[in-house]
């Protein structure tokens, strides 16, 4: 809102109308005066009107980029967690006997602690055949990539909260290691360390 010209208006209206009181009886000021408070009044309010209107147009064009970019980032964040999710599945002995219905249930310690089992050398099921380590390295190159692009272009647009949300995904610890798994595989491997869940605790005594 243009606070400076609303203010200035209203300083001139009050003076016009001030000026036209005490010159009450001054044929000059009857003639003139009256006609410029309500000139500044009419200006005024035409001023304040502009600016909501301009102010509510605002707020709808913000409201429509924020669902904009909400959009963006949903669908990275359902590809993660349709990794995660498989990842879990993968790592499983058996079905479970309560199956997660929201991804708050998913992603509890009941259904997480089985990462610790998967392995990261199994073929993850994807159509492209990749091992877990392979796919999970390219998701989250995707996902951090796409989430970098929408928060950049819509960064004017969207609440601090919702960037220091998605910042705080962007650079998860875990995510990171994901990202990091074929390479580690491979310097397992060059020290000999398999890493299966066999040879689990004997293999990282050995790291």
């Amino acid at each position: 809102m243009n606070i400076s010209s609303l203010v200035i208006l209203f300083v001139l209206t009050v003076v016009s109308a001030v000026v036209a009181y005490v010159g009450y009886g001054n044929r000059v000021i009857d003639a003139y005066a009256p006609n410029i408070v309500a000139g500044f009044i009419c200006a005024f309010f035409i001023v304040l009107l502009i600016d909501l209107a301009a102010e509510r147009r605002q707020g709808k064009t913000r409201r429509r980029l924020e669902q904009v970019a909400l959009a963006g980032i949903r669908l990275p964040l359902l590809g993660l967690a349709e990794l995660l999710a498989d990842m879990m599945k993968s790592a499983m002995p058996k079905r479970p006997d309560v199956v997660p219905t929201t991804y708050a249930q998913l992603f509890s310690k009941t259904y997480t602690d089985h990462l610790d089992w998967l392995n990261p050398g199994g073929s993850s099921g994807d159509i492209t055949d990749l091992d877990w380590s392979s796919r999970s390295e390219t998701i989250v190159k995707i996902v951090r990539s796409e989430l970098s692009a929408v928060i950049d272009k819509y960064v004017a647009f969207v609440d601090v909260e919702l960037i220091d949300l998605v910042e705080d995904v962007r650079s998860d610890p875990f995510l990171s290691f994901l990202e990091k798994l074929s390479a580690a595989r491979t310097a397992l491997r060059k020290a000999k360390i398999n890493g299966s869940s066999g040879d689990r605790v004997g293999d990282f005594e050995a790291f």
